[in-house]
Order: structure tokens, then C-alpha cells, then sequence
């Protein structure tokens, strides 16, 4: 099964549930990977408003809304079969400090880093949470960089998420993540 939606076109908690949810609400989910995101380098001022209210829209609207609607089923399979669900958002390393240059992205990532951790307090009990921040990813957003310093390949960023679910309500993952955030973490 798949579902397609278009998160800069999903504005309300109804377009979740009826493009999303309803086709969940049956099933044993066991795990919510909170993935979609969206960046448009450039200062601030020059960014256009579609791009500012896509960004706003995808990064932010999807990794509250999605949760909101899918929380009570991910809780039930605890008490149906004492296994904890697990949620995944995926933020950035750009999440470490304000980004000049890259603003609504670094910000809207500090938002779904906040976010999932408060998540990760608040369901411990039933479903294991984490805010994965990691650095260079070879994807469709970044491609071709495989091999490049700094950059994981996408089943390396799989690998060290799942190594610290569980265990961790924040990780950067790989060990050259963990570094580029300590150099990081000096002012713009």
C-alpha cells in the first residue's frame, strides 16, 4: 500500500485525515517515519511567498499534523500488544543553530526537532520517539554526492537512526554528523 499526498497542498487537520489517516486507520502501524521536507537557499527577503508558505506548509504543518492524527492508534498498540510503536522525525543538522542564508529551512527543522522531543517525554510509555538530525544525506535532495566528505549514504542515515531508537530522544546519527554539529555550534 501507498499513499501519495502533496504536503504544500495540505493545509488542515480534515486534509489529513481524509488523504492520510482514513487509509491508516485500520491497520497495525508500528512506525511513522516523519520524512518530507523542503528548503530554498537564499536571504530571506529575496525568497518568494510560495516558497516561504511551502516550506512553512511541508516542514512544519505535516510533522504536527500527521502525529496529531495517528497518536491514539500508535498508543492502542501498546495496550493491544505490549510493543511500543515508534516515530521518527527526521530534521537536520541545520536544526543546531540559527542558518543565514537557509532560515525558514533551519528553523522550521528546530520546530520538528522541539517537537518530537517533547513527544519523546510525553508518550515514553507507549512509543519510542526520536528527533533525527543528521548532516549530508545522498538523496534526491542532495544527489550524486556519494562518497563526498561529510556525506552518508541514505542506508547509512537508516542504520544510525534505528541503532538509537529507543535508546536516544535526539541523535545526529553518524559519527561525521556528530563532528560538522560540534563545528557547528559557533554563532553564524
Amino acid at each position: 500500500m501507498y499513499i501519495v499526498a502533496d504536503f504544500t497542498k495540505m493545509l488542515t487537520l480534515d486534509d489529513y485525515r481524509n488523504t492520510i489517516e482514513s487509509k491508516l486507520r485500520n491497520l497495525d502501524v508500528s512506525m511513522l517515519i516523519i520524512n518530507a521536507g523542503m528548503g530554498g537557499p537564499g536571504p530571506f527577503n529575496k525568497n518568494d511567498e510560495d516558497l516561504v508558505s511551502n516550506i512553512l506548509t511541508c516542514n512544519m504543518m505535516q510533522c504536527t499534523y500527521l502525529p496529531k492524527l495517528m497518536v491514539n492508534q500508535l498508543n492502542s498498540r501498546f495496550e493491544k500488544t505490549c510493543q511500543k510503536a515508534a516515530m521518527i522525525f527526521v530534521s537536520s543538522i541545520s536544526a543546531i543553530r540559527p542558518m543565514p542564508g537557509v532560515a525558514l529551512y533551519s528553523s522550521s527543522k528546530i520546530y520538528t526537532s522541539y517537537l518530537a522531543e517533547a513527544l519523546a517525554y510525553e508518550l515514553k510509555d507507549t512509543v519510542d520517539v526520536i528527533s533525527y538530525r543528521p548532516g549530508e544525506v545522498d538523496t534526491n535532495m542532495n544527489p550524486n554526492n556519494s562518497g563526498r566528505q561529510g556525506f552518508i549514504s541514505a542506508e547509512r542515515a537508516v542504520t544510525v537512526c534505528f541503532r538509537d531508537l529507543g535508546v536516544d530522544h535526539m541523535t545526529y546519527g553518524d559519527e561525521s554528523h556528530e563532528i560538522k554539529m560540534l563545528s557547528m555550534t559557533k554563532d553564524p
